[in-house]
Formats: C-alpha cells, sequence, structure tokens
C-alpha cells in the first residue's frame, strides 16, 4: 500500500513523472485487450521465447494504447464489454 500511495503522490507533484508513465497508465486502462493482443503476438510468431519478442510486445502494446486511448475513452475489448453488459441488463 505504501508504493501504490507513493506512486500516485508522484504523479500528483511531478509532472515529469505523470508523462513518463503515460504508456504503463494507458495500458493498464485496457487490460483485456493488451491481453488478447499478447496472444494474438505469440500466435502468429509461434511461440516466441527471446527477450526481443517480450520488449517486441511491449512497445506494439505500449504505443496501441497510447494511441487508442487518444481517439476513445475505452480499449475496443472493454467497450465491447461494456455493451454486452448493457444488452444483457434488458434481458429479463
Amino acid at each position: 500500500m505504501f508504493v501504490l500511495a507513493a506512486c500516485s503522490l508522484a504523479m500528483e507533484a511531478l509532472p515529469l513523472v505523470r508523462k513518463l508513465v503515460s504508456p504503463i497508465v494507458a495500458v493498464g486502462s485496457m487490460p483485456l485487450t493488451a491481453y488478447l493482443l499478447h496472444f494474438q503476438g505469440i500466435y502468429l510468431l509461434g511461440e516466441p521465447h527471446s527477450l526481443s519478442a517480450l520488449l517486441g510486445f511491449i512497445v506494439v502494446v505500449s504505443a496501441f494504447a497510447v494511441l487508442w486511448l487518444r481517439f476513445f475513452q475505452r480499449g475496443p475489448m472493454e467497450a465491447l464489454v461494456g455493451r454486452i453488459a448493457n444488452l444483457a441488463r434488458h434481458i429479463p
């Protein structure tokens, strides 16, 4: 809890820290989408076991998350799940 509180305070107090961690915040805003993108990447690459593949996943998913959240509020999978949940409310 102390670490989380310190990170939150640092983000509020230091604008530079906020800019540095903005890709992490973006990926954290769309965890389901990031998870599914990793699965798709593993499927396309055929079980990669290298550090370069991991770093590639991190860069691609982070860049996608930052760009996506500039135009939309939620990730694509999060929006889909939200729509499905809204439809489920109307089922008696």
